[in-house]
Protein backbone atom coordinates (compact mmCIF):
# COMPACT_ATOMS: atom_id res chain seq x y z
CA UNK A 1 0.00 0.00 0.00
CA UNK A 2 1.22 3.75 -0.87
CA UNK A 3 1.49 5.91 1.57
CA UNK A 4 3.21 8.88 0.84
CA UNK A 5 2.66 12.81 -0.19
CA UNK A 6 5.22 14.77 -2.12
CA UNK A 7 4.57 18.83 -1.31
CA UNK A 8 5.16 21.66 -4.15
CA UNK A 9 8.43 21.98 -2.88
CA UNK A 10 9.56 18.46 -4.06
CA UNK A 11 9.60 16.88 -0.63
CA UNK A 12 8.46 13.07 -0.36
CA UNK A 13 7.30 11.89 3.17
CA UNK A 14 6.90 8.19 3.02
CA UNK A 15 5.25 6.19 5.74
CA UNK A 16 6.53 2.42 6.01
CA UNK A 17 5.72 -0.43 8.31
CA UNK A 18 8.71 -1.62 9.95
CA UNK A 19 8.63 -4.54 12.79
CA UNK A 20 8.01 -1.32 14.99
CA UNK A 21 5.25 -0.55 17.02
CA UNK A 22 5.43 2.16 15.18
CA UNK A 23 5.19 3.42 11.74
CA UNK A 24 8.64 4.22 9.92
CA UNK A 25 8.43 7.49 8.32
CA UNK A 26 11.36 8.97 5.15
CA UNK A 27 11.40 12.28 3.82
CA UNK A 28 13.29 13.17 1.08
CA UNK A 29 14.33 15.81 -1.67
CA UNK A 30 15.29 15.44 -5.01
CA UNK A 31 15.86 11.18 -4.56
CA UNK A 32 18.13 11.96 -1.37
CA UNK A 33 16.79 11.09 2.43
CA UNK A 34 17.05 14.19 4.62
CA UNK A 35 15.17 12.14 7.27
CA UNK A 36 14.69 8.52 8.06
CA UNK A 37 13.69 6.54 11.09
CA UNK A 38 11.91 2.77 11.22
CA UNK A 39 9.38 4.28 14.40
CA UNK A 40 8.90 7.87 14.15
CA UNK A 41 5.20 8.01 14.15
CA UNK A 42 2.71 6.06 16.72
CA UNK A 43 0.03 4.05 15.70
CA UNK A 44 -1.68 5.50 18.40
CA UNK A 45 -2.49 7.79 16.23
CA UNK A 46 -1.98 7.14 12.54
CA UNK A 47 -3.12 4.60 10.64
CA UNK A 48 -6.54 3.62 11.56
CA UNK A 49 -9.91 4.92 12.06
CA UNK A 50 -13.15 4.12 13.61
CA UNK A 51 -16.25 3.30 11.28
CA UNK A 52 -18.21 6.67 10.24
CA UNK A 53 -21.26 5.21 12.61
CA UNK A 54 -18.74 4.77 15.84
CA UNK A 55 -16.97 6.91 18.41
CA UNK A 56 -13.26 5.50 18.20
CA UNK A 57 -13.22 4.30 21.86
CA UNK A 58 -16.29 1.96 21.17
CA UNK A 59 -14.67 0.87 18.05
CA UNK A 60 -11.42 0.23 19.72
CA UNK A 61 -13.21 -1.65 22.58
CA UNK A 62 -14.77 -3.76 19.70
CA UNK A 63 -12.13 -4.46 17.64
CA UNK A 64 -13.52 -2.39 14.79
CA UNK A 65 -10.86 0.21 14.27
CA UNK A 66 -10.09 0.12 10.41
CA UNK A 67 -6.94 0.51 8.43
CA UNK A 68 -6.69 4.03 6.46
CA UNK A 69 -6.96 3.81 2.80
CA UNK A 70 -3.87 5.51 0.77
CA UNK A 71 -6.49 8.46 0.40
CA UNK A 72 -6.42 8.80 4.14
CA UNK A 73 -2.67 8.61 4.30
CA UNK A 74 -2.04 11.26 1.49
CA UNK A 75 -4.71 13.38 3.23
CA UNK A 76 -3.18 13.22 7.10
CA UNK A 77 0.88 13.83 5.51
CA UNK A 78 -0.03 16.39 3.00
CA UNK A 79 -1.85 18.37 6.28
CA UNK A 80 0.53 17.51 8.16
CA UNK A 81 3.71 17.75 5.77
CA UNK A 82 5.04 21.44 6.93
CA UNK A 83 5.05 20.59 9.88
CA UNK A 84 7.07 16.70 9.81
CA UNK A 85 9.33 18.46 7.41
CA UNK A 86 10.34 21.55 10.05
CA UNK A 87 10.29 18.94 12.95
CA UNK A 88 12.25 16.28 11.44
CA UNK A 89 14.91 17.91 9.31
CA UNK A 90 17.64 19.92 9.65
CA UNK A 91 18.24 21.96 6.41
CA UNK A 92 21.78 22.48 7.12
CA UNK A 93 22.64 18.37 7.37
CA UNK A 94 24.26 17.40 4.42
CA UNK A 95 22.55 13.24 5.56
CA UNK A 96 19.82 11.69 6.76
CA UNK A 97 19.31 12.53 10.30
CA UNK A 98 17.40 10.30 12.62
CA UNK A 99 16.38 13.60 15.11
CA UNK A 100 19.36 12.90 16.90
CA UNK A 101 22.38 12.60 15.04
CA UNK A 102 22.99 11.43 10.98
CA UNK A 103 21.83 8.20 9.97
CA UNK A 104 21.41 6.65 7.14
CA UNK A 105 18.73 4.23 5.59
CA UNK A 106 20.21 1.43 7.11
CA UNK A 107 20.84 2.70 10.78
CA UNK A 108 24.42 3.47 9.98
Amino acid sequence: MKREYTTEEGYTLRVFSSGYLDWGLEISIGGEDVYYSPCALSRDSYGSKAPEDMEWEEAEEQGLLEEWTPEDWRERLKQEADDLIESYTDPNAEEATNGYGHLDRHGN
